[in-house]
């Protein structure tokens, strides 16, 4: 089981007008195709986690970004955090070989309130990338396909926190996951060791 990848963001502060706005800005840094095919599910939960959410909905067919902002509008005070979940693209290894498939991605924003103030340690602004394996693809042949699709995986996590960060201007960011407190470390690990592991295939070749 891989770790779960998160990107925080830290303002200098943020009030409740800002809660909706700003988690909608996140969503619509993806790409165009996951917008188009909408928002998966979204809710509010006041208070903390452990609360049950004031409203709740699953989204099958898919909602815009704006219609899920207006059904979370009246529930939203300074002590809520608001959730909505869409889905991108990303190339998946499996039995079959590559494939591209959706993969779910979570945000979340957070009010000043909300957790005895969560946003402190969390970021007022999150995004949940799901498990890294998508990104590190560990359990694939290292070879010029998987190179190919790691790098398209990658890139496209980079530059959506490159633009996300481009566009809403954080005080600080930082991508992580539960294992590691700056995931690039482990990135970098196992492109490290997949270089070498090429590298040993070119010697026994000779």
């Amino acid at each position: 089981m891989g770790d779960r990848i998160r990107f925080s963001l830290w303002f200098d502060s943020q009030t409740t007008a800002q809660i909706l706005p700003r988690l909608a800005h996140a969503a619509e840094v993806l790409p165009i195709e996951a917008l188009e095919r909408g928002v998966r599910q979204f809710r509010v939960v006041a208070l903390n986690w452990s609360e049950p959410a004031l409203v709740e909905e699953l989204a099958t067919s898919g909602m815009t970004v704006a219609q899920a902002m207006e059904e979370m509008r009246g529930f939203v005070h300074d002590d809520c955090a608001c959730e909505m979940e869409l889905a991108w693209q990303l190339w998946d290894y499996g039995e079959a070989g590559w494939a591209q498939a959706p993969h779910p991605v979570r945000f979340t924003s957070l009010g000043p309130s909300f957790g005895e103030g969560l946003a402190a340690e969390a970021g007022q602004v999150s995004v949940d990338f799901g498990l890294d394996e998508a990104f590190l693809a560990e359990a694939a042949p290292w070879n010029t396909e998987t190179r190919r699709h790691l790098q398209a995986n990658i890139l496209q996590l980079l530059a959506y926190c490159h633009k996300t960060q481009e566009q809403m201007r954080p005080r600080a960011r930082r991508l992580w996951s539960d294992e590691d407190a700056d995931w690039t470390d482990k990135l970098v690990r196992r492109l490290r060791a997949a270089a070498e592991e090429e590298l040993e295939g070119l010697r026994g070749e000779a």
